[in-house]
């Protein structure tokens, strides 16, 4: 492990950038799709980071929405409203403490939701009643 990286328990992930960490919050206003872009968003709520997605492509399907989200969809194509966003969790302890609870809670959900995860779950059955 690089002195860039810590391992974060529980999370099914090995390894965080520590600069990921830091993040406060994630917001990437971007409207075309960008697999990287999703990734980055996942191992953020992974991490707790709060993140503010753009309300376009496929990023709403995995930061989520209502009160099952992981943090705040934002429209694409305002720049006011992302300024708004940004300084609504800069600016607010609670709210910043909100997001990261949130983005904890759906990450837990998308993982749940992983055919790994499911698979290796159906394993760790089988092997449990075997033993």
């Amino acid at each position: 492990m690089s002195a860039m990286t810590r391992t974060i328990p529980d999370t099914g992930i090995r390894q965080i950038p520590l600069g990921m960490l830091k993040l406060d919050p994630l917001a990437q206003p971007r409207a075309e799709l960008d697999h990287d872009l999703v990734s980055d968003y996942a191992e953020a709520m992974a991490a707790g980071v709060p993140v503010l997605a753009s309300d376009a492509t496929s990023l709403p399907e995995v930061v989520g929405s209502g009160t099952g989200a992981g943090g705040a969809l934002v429209p694409a194509d305002d720049p006011g409203a992302w300024a708004d966003a940004i300084r609504a969790v800069a600016g607010d302890p609670l709210e910043r403490e909100r997001l990261h609870r949130s983005a904890l809670r759906r990450y837990d959900v998308l993982r749940q939701d992983d055919p790994v995860e499911a698979l290796l779950r159906v394993y760790s059955t089988v092997a449990g009643a075997m033993a």
